[in-house]
């Protein structure tokens, strides 16, 4: 019986753990997908729809700046 509670203990913290560092990690990915976009939106003018050329563009300076972050875009 002790070594069953020990080892929900165990259990428990070792979940609370890796949903802080979860967590963390998330922040920062969500950091720099908020400052990838806003580069994107400062450096490139506004597609009008969905078929102008400048979309792709658009898409390219989002990957290139996640990549340069480290993140997959």
């Amino acid at each position: 019986m002790r070594l069953i509670a020990v080892s929900f203990i165990v259990a428990i913290s070792t979940v609370a753990i890796s949903s802080s560092a979860s967590a963390q990690s998330r922040s920062l990915r969500e950091k720099a997908l908020s400052q990838c976009i806003a580069f994107v939106q400062s450096n490139s003018p506004q597609p009008v729809d969905a078929a102008d050329p400048q979309q792709n563009a658009r898409l390219n300076m989002y990957k290139s700046c996640m990549k340069k972050l480290g993140y997959r875009p």
